[in-house]
């Protein structure tokens, strides 16, 4: 009876305590009806989140799987998770079960609760400090040096009133940026690594500086007592079948190019007779379009092997013999190679040559290497792969055909690290502004053959530049520049390693972004402690792993908002926004805005994109640059100068003496004046290449219809010439609801040519209107818009293209609120009868006119702390061409889309 009294006790304690918590939703769906029920009702209401709001689950990733943390002594640290790890661990034997190598490990907490950076903070007294971790830090010391947008690793920054302190880390070729890589690349045991260190110090108006960076690649199996500052290859390198040495004209296009008398072998320092090479000779222009050497998309080149080598095995290829003369040119586009077989079975430790040479050369080695030395040599399309040719020597100045023949002697090796040091010192006290940087590198290399038994040789160069400024009055300053960079200075590592398929071949991480690390790399890296970074955004402009580099293409100069975007292409796609209906209105090509040309290959400085490191100035170049600027009377600015600048190697020279002056004026609140004028006497044969949006075809730098960034070559228009540039523009806003802008730019290249009789003169006229009226009427807003551009370019002697063309853009613009976070707007870009267009006056078979209308819905809200945006829309594009020949460039499609944008600050 007791007992039957306790369990009846316990169920109704049990009854009344589920009663007092439980849902009284719940208890009254579940004693509707008589009796208890076995049916599990599930959701029993109906949820309408439109009237309710939606309510997401909470989430917290730390507790989640939070467990107590020890450090290696045993002490309690945190109860959490583990965010990251680095280790590098040796040993000195090869003891199993023990590994050894280098660990970067980023789990998925180190991306969704820290966000991938970490930064730990602390004081005392007057000295400040903090460690960071994290996939992107700015890390910049010295733009010789260091200077990287986005450096991923370990920075650490020590900081007092007039001391700072700065010590980088980051593990170059195999970085983790996703927890999706972590698995594949976070052990490795080969790797390259950057370690560096900044120190700055003020001592009252002088700024100190000395900067250390070393890249190097490690051997993690090798025994802990290795040098590891100038680095080691891996214990595991190919066997070199060939060595090949490439001899080029270092100016191409003064007629005079490079003879080549001789080049010998020397094996383990003795010279080797019984080494023969053979010659080949080829033209940079005339390339095989079935790239049977598999180097379609390298960046630089390297010796066509397969086409040699089997050519030489069926009969197709003959080896070149010097003329009677005794010797073979490499002139202008052509080049030649020696082609140095390394005996089989022989254990070769070094290799070096010395070659007889003159005139203007430039030479550079490249290595043929045994993927599998068990395979034929018959087969060198499976067995042989070829490094990217290394610069190793030159001539210096310019030097007729034939003259200052010399022997010249240099060595083969691998990179394995490149440490870099600098200097600097700067002030800026009253109106005296003074900066100096010095830096020498240390290019450390090694011949390829295992157990990193081969010989070790530098290779280094240096430089500097400085800078001066003195304001003699206020309204007066002069100042110049002085620098030279040598060729042989780098702070580039070129790696070449087979393990790099773990990234980019199926299944690595990064599969389907470059194709096979070999078609697209060629089994290297070039790493660099100095981004190219020429739009100075977060992300650099090279880099292996396109999905680490630049995101929204490279526009230099085109960010004058500062909102981190080009100014050319806010809509983040491939294309321009001046090739982009709507868009087009704001937006101008380079050929049509103003800015200085101080190297004189037709793009103006600030818009330039190349594929450099950003150093201060190119390598390879010496030079001098004196300048006087006055300020005479507000918003004028005049500035005359002169500078002559030399490529070391090579001799090409560019020297201007120019005047430029610039005035701006507030005509009135609302409306500006601009005028600007560049005029230079100029002398310039050292050729600038860049980028540009074009017509790979037949180059132009603004076709309407060309949305391709293609390399183009300096035509060096300038070698001696008197260049003006002159531009007037004028800007008004809201007056009684107009807006306008016009400017005119013409270009004049006079040449001076003293071989021919008379003159040349190379005309460029731009102009570009546009206007657009705002009407508003209550939640109704329309805004006519229209935009005129005309660009005519002229040539007497008929070498440059001549253009004369026109475009025309009338739209309409029109927005409807339909309430304060919800808007419907519609842009009609060309009607019936007065279409947009574009017109050739020179080629009227390019003419066409375009319509395009798009249809748009916009939604502003918030959810969860986030800012977020709903765009959907309808657009429709035509094109047609003029000429009906050409219809097949007609366009015509039509689009729907819906687009979801989020952030962290009101949206726009």
């Amino acid at each position: 009876m007791i007992r039957h009294t306790r369990y009846a006790l316990a169920l109704l304690l049990s009854a009344v305590a589920a009663w007092g918590g439980a849902d009284p939703q719940l208890l009254d769906a579940r004693t509707t009806g008589s009796g208890l029920m076995l049916y599990r009702p599930g959701v029993l209401t109906y949820d309408n989140y439109g009237i309710e709001g939606y309510r997401p689950w909470p989430q917290n990733v730390l507790t989640r799987g939070a467990n107590p943390i020890y450090d290696e002594f045993g002490k309690f640290l945190v109860n959490g998770v583990e965010v990251y790890r680095l280790q590098e661990s040796r040993r000195f034997d090869d003891a199993p079960g023990v590994f050894s190598g280098s660990t970067i490990n980023k789990p998925g907490t180190y991306g969704s609760y820290v966000n991938r950076l970490v930064v730990a903070d602390d004081s005392y007294k007057e000295w400040q400090t903090r460690l960071i971790i994290g996939d992107r830090i700015s890390t910049h010391f010295s733009p010789l040096v260091l200077d990287q947008a986005s450096l991923n690793g370990i920075r650490w920054d020590l900081a007092s009133p007039s001391q700072g302190f700065t010590i980088a880390a980051s593990r170059l070729d195999r970085p983790i940026f996703t927890s999706r890589d972590a698995g594949i690349l976070a052990d490795a045991a080969f790797a390259s690594y950057l370690l560096g260190g900044h120190w700055q110090g003020r001592f009252r108006t002088i700024d100190v500086s000395g900067s250390y960076v070393n890249l190097f690649r490690v051997n993690t199996r090798s025994s802990p007592d290795w040098n590891g500052m100038k680095g080691q290859l891996p214990d595991v390198a190919q066997v070199v079948d060939y060595l090949v040495v490439r001899i080029d004209d270092s100016s191409p296009r003064d007629g005079e190019g490079a003879r080549v008398y001789d080049i010998q072998m020397f094996i383990d320092g003795e010279l080797r007779t019984d080494v023969v090479p053979f010659i080949s000779t080829h033209n940079v222009d005339l390339v095989n379009r079935d790239f049977p050497n598999g180097d379609a998309f390298f960046v630089r080149p390297i010796p066509p092997y397969v086409e040699v080598l089997l050519g030489l095995q069926n009969g197709e290829f003959t080896p070149h013999e010097p003329g009677p003369e005794g010797f073979t040119k490499a002139d202008a586009r052509d080049y030649v190679l020696y082609w140095f077989p390394i005996p089989e079975g022989e254990e070769v430790e070094s290799a070096s040559f010395e070659a007889l040479v003159s005139g203007n050369y430039r030479i550079g080695v490249s290595e043929v290497y045994a993927l599998d030395p068990r395979s034929s040599r018959d087969t060198p399309r499976t067995r042989n792969r070829a490094t990217f040719f290394q610069e190793v020597a030159g001539s210096e100045g310019r030097n007729p055909a034939g003259a200052r023949m010399q022997r010249v002697r240099f060595r083969y090796g691998r990179q394995t690290g490149v440490t870099v040091t600098g200097l600097g010192v700067s002030t800026d006290v009253k109106g005296f502004r003074f900066k100096a940087d010095w830096a020498h590198s240390f290019n450390f290399m090694q011949y390829p053959v295992g157990q990193n038994a081969g010989a070790r040789h530098d290779r280094g160069g240096d430089a500097w530049m400085v800078n001066v400024e003195k304001d003699l009055i206020p309204q007066l300053a002069v100042g110049g520049e002085w620098f030279r960079l040598e060729p042989d200075y780098t702070t580039q590592l070129m790696v070449t390693d087979l393990t790099l398929s773990a990234y980019t071949d199926p299944p690595g991480p990064f599969a389907g972004e470059l194709g096979t690390t070999d078609q697209s790399l060629n089994n290297t890296l070039l790493l660099n402690s100095v981004d190219d970074n020429d739009d100075k955004d977060p992300f650099p402009d090279s880099f292996f792993l396109p999905s680490f580099s630049d995101n929204n293409g490279v526009f230099p100069g085109l960010d004058e908002d500062l909102d981190g975007l080009p100014d050319t292409n806010r809509n983040n796609n491939r294309v321009p926004d001046y090739f982009e209906p709507f868009l087009l209105y704001d937006v101008d090509p380079d050929d049509f805005d103003y800015g200085i040309d101080l190297n004189n290959n037709g793009v103006i400085d600030v818009r330039e994109d190349d594929q450099k490191p950003d150093y201060p100035y190119d390598l390879n170049r010496k030079g001098l640059h004196l300048f006087a600027r006055g300020r005479p009377q507000p918003g004028l600015e005049v500035t005359v100068g002169s500078f002559e600048v030399e490529a070391i190697r090579g001799g090409t020279r560019s020297q201007s003496l120019y005047a430029a002056a610039a005035y701006r004026r507030q005509v009135s609140g609302r409306s500006e004046l601009r005028v600007a004028n560049f005029a230079k006497r100029v002398k310039d044969d050292i050729p600038d290449n860049v980028f540009r949006y074009g017509d790979i075809a037949s180059f132009d730098a603004f076709n309407p219809r060309a949305t391709t960034r293609v390399f183009v070559e300096d035509e060096l228009l300038m070698q001696d010439s008197f260049v003006n540039t002159a531009f007037v523009g004028f800007s008004f806003s809201d007056v009684r609801r107009f807006s306008g802008k016009f400017d005119v730019k013409h270009e004049a290249n006079a040449q001076l040519d003293p071989e021919r009789s008379g003159s040349n003169l190379i005309q460029l006229w731009t102009a570009v209107a546009r206007s657009d009226y705002r009407w508003q009427l209550g939640a109704f807003e329309v805004s006519p818009r229209y935009k005129f551009m005309m660009r005519k370019r002229s040539d007497d002697d008929g070498r440059v293209h001549a253009l004369s063309e026109v475009y025309s853009y009338p739209m309409v613009l029109a927005r409807y609120g339909l309430t304060e976070r919800t808007s419907f707007k519609v842009g009609i870009q060309g009607f019936p009868g007065l279409p947009s267009l574009y017109r050739n006056l020179e080629d009227d078979d390019q003419n066409f006119e375009t319509k395009n209308y798009l249809f748009m819905l916009s939604n502003r809200f918030d959810h969860s702390g986030y800012d977020l945006a709903l765009n959907a829309g309808y657009e429709v594009n035509q094109r047609r061409m003029d000429d009906r020949r050409r219809r097949i460039e007609d366009v015509d499609y039509e689009l729907f889309f819906i687009r979801m944008v989020v952030g962290l600050e009101p949206v726009i």
